[in-house]
């Protein structure tokens, strides 16, 4: 779903354009519009624990997640440009095993 911070609080960073992309997914007017008005996180989770749709924006962000690797692993193995293959290498490795 996003970059797990292991060593300090276990928060996880998630990418505002993800969570964009999966709240415009789920039809929900009352997400929405806390996207649209995200001033803080703190906000977006105020809104999201009175939210049933809760679960589904989860389910939706580790789906949309896992098509982003999906892509990226399938990029690095089409890639002939070395520095490309270097980069992706570098993403992937950081995403399955931390910085």
């Amino acid at each position: 779903m996003g970059v797990w911070n292991k060593t300090s609080d276990g928060s996880v960073e998630i990418p505002i354009s993800n969570i964009s992309e999966a709240v415009k997914s789920l039809d929900n007017q009352a997400l929405t519009e806390a996207v649209a008005q995200l001033k803080s996180a703190g906000q977006f989770a105020e809104v999201l624990s009175g939210s049933s749709a809760a679960g589904r924006l989860i389910e939706t962000l580790s789906s949309l997640q896992e098509k982003q690797f999906d892509q990226k692993v399938e990029r690095y193995q089409a890639s002939a440009d070395s520095s490309e293959v270097q980069r992706l290498r570098d993403e992937i490795s950081r995403e399955l095993f931390g910085p």
